[in-house]
Parts: C-alpha cells; sequence; structure tokens
C-alpha cells in the first residue's frame, strides 16, 4: 500500500481519477498528479467539434472557464488564419469575423471574475477542506486579469468594429444627411475606416493577454471536468479537496453535477454527496 504524504499533498493541486474497468478488464487505479501545459487534462469541449475524447464541465466554474475557452478559440483559429492570408480583402474578411468572436469573449468576462473573487482564501491546511484560494494563486489571477483588462481598453473601437462591421454592417448614410439613429447609423467614411484597421497588428496584445489569462485560470485548483471512456468508464479531473480517512480518500467538495455523473457510471462510490476512494496502491506518477 501507498499513501498521501504530506509532501505529496502539497505538491498535488488536482486529483484525476478513473472509476470502471478498462476494456480488456485490467483494474484502474487513481492517479494523482499536477497539471501541465503540455498536458493539462486532455482537449476540453467544444460544442463545434466532434470529440468523444474531449473534457466536459462538471461544475460552474469549469462550465464558465469552457465557455471562454471556446469564444477564444475561435477568435485565436481566425485570427491566425488572417495572419497567414496574404489577400487584403480576405485578411480583413476573417478579421472581422475574429472581432465578433472576441468581443463575445470579453462580454463573458465578468461572470467568472465575479465567481472567482467570491471564493475564499485558502487557510493554509493540505489537503485543501474546501474551495479556496491561496494568496498567491488570487494575485496571478488579479494580475493577469488587469493585464487584459489593459490590452481590451487599448484595442481602440473594438465595439464599433463589432457593431458596425462585424456581426453586421450598420446602416450607411450619405455624405452630409442628418444621422437619426447614432447607434444604427454610421456613415460611409466612419465603415471605411474600421475596416481599414482590421489588421493582425492590432491585435497583438491582447492575443498575449487573453492567452496568458486563459492558461492562469485554467491552473486555478477549482475546477471540475470529466470523461466518459465507456459507458462503463468515467475519467474525473477535479481539485484535490479531501479528507483522508484510515484508507479512504473522501472527496466531500464535488458539485452535484459532477457526483450525478459519477453515479450514472457506479453508485458504489457515493456517500450522499460524497465520493469515496479507496486508497490501497494510490499513489502514482503515471
Amino acid at each position: 500500500m501507498s499513501f498521501f504524504s504530506p509532501k505529496q499533498v502539497r505538491e498535488h493541486k488536482y486529483l484525476t481519477f478513473v472509476i470502471g474497468p478498462y476494456e480488456d478488464g485490467r483494474p484502474v487505479k487513481p492517479i494523482v498528479r499536477d497539471i501541465a501545459d503540455k498536458d493539462f487534462m486532455g482537449d476540453i469541449y467544444h460544442p463545434g467539434k466532434e470529440d468523444p475524447h474531449a473534457y466536459k464541465p462538471g461544475n460552474e466554474l469549469a462550465s464558465e472557464y469552457t465557455r471562454l475557452r471556446v469564444l477564444w478559440t475561435n477568435f485565436a483559429t481566425l485570427y491566425e488564419k488572417a495572419k497567414q492570408e496574404s489577400d487584403s480583402y480576405t485578411r480583413k474578411l476573417t478579421l472581422k469575423f475574429a472581432v465578433v468572436e472576441l468581443r463575445s469573449f470579453v462580454d463573458a468576462l465578468p461572470h467568472i471574475g465575479t465567481l472567482i473573487e467570491r471564493l475564499p482564501s485558502h487557510d493554509g491546511k493540505f489537503p485543501r477542506a474546501f474551495v479556496c484560494l491561496t494568496s498567491e494563486e488570487r494575485e496571478s489571477f488579479r494580475k493577469k486579469a488587469k493585464a487584459l483588462q489593459k490590452a481590451k481598453k487599448e484595442l481602440v473601437k473594438l465595439s464599433e468594429m463589432r457593431n458596425a462591421v462585424g456581426a453586421h454592417m450598420s446602416k450607411p448614410k450619405l455624405h452630409g444627411a442628418a444621422i437619426s439613429n447614432p447607434k444604427e447609423e454610421v456613415r460611409w467614411a466612419e465603415i471605411e475606416e474600421l475596416w481599414q484597421r482590421l489588421e493582425p497588428r492590432m491585435f497583438v496584445d491582447i492575443a498575449h493577454a487573453g492567452t496568458a489569462f486563459l492558461t492562469c485560470v485554467q491552473h486555478l485548483p477549482v475546477h471540475e471536468f470529466y470523461r466518459f471512456e465507456s459507458p462503463s468508464r468515467i475519467r474525473c479531473h477535479v481539485p484535490m479537496i479531501a479528507e483522508q480517512r484510515g484508507l479512504e480518500l473522501h472527496l466531500n467538495a464535488l458539485s452535484p453535477s459532477m457526483v450525478q455523473q459519477i453515479e450514472k457510471v457506479d453508485a458504489s462510490y457515493v456517500a450522499g454527496t460524497t465520493i469515496v476512494l479507496q486508497l490501497s496502491v494510490f499513489f502514482d506518477k503515471a
């Protein structure tokens, strides 16, 4: 048998475990591991992509992170295509759609910021007994959020681009004609000026800031993810929030949604609102 030592628990923020057998009948043991940029968990669910192995969100914070990741993936895909496009019109047309995704991403930011700021402070004990953030984790998040906010403010006329030429084309007004509805009517010269601004260089700063922000959020120990590897096997990736009782590890802070997904596979692991894992032969660096 192997058990969690205080050092092992302190080094790992997340717990990855599998419930259910492999297809060849081999047993599966839980794996404790930290998250790395090159191998966070695997691909995250995107509604526009067919990927049966993608991880789906299991709690609200993971759902909000997934929403941001979907919007950012859409923007980044269009942005990269535009950078590689030599034809000026096609490049601007691609960026026109990128602007829509970027503005949607910006609009979605406040909610996850509110959720994260509401989290209580870590009490200094490991493993964590509740969903919380250390002072270092909170400061890192605030720093990245501030940098993203600065990059957004420096991105001139993002809203105008989305409204006037991105999501649709504003009603153009002829030179000399009075504008009766400033929110819906834009002069031809202004529409042309917005199109001329659509070049990859204008997105460089926010592209860097957005990527850094999402990487920071990804590494906060607050998300629950899962994927079904077969109808009888589920792989879960959750924060290390647990209580060790003898040879058992009680995960007592999982969301009801996450518990329900596990219960579909094997209800014997569920004790009320708690998931109970056996600690025998538990720690593994594989």
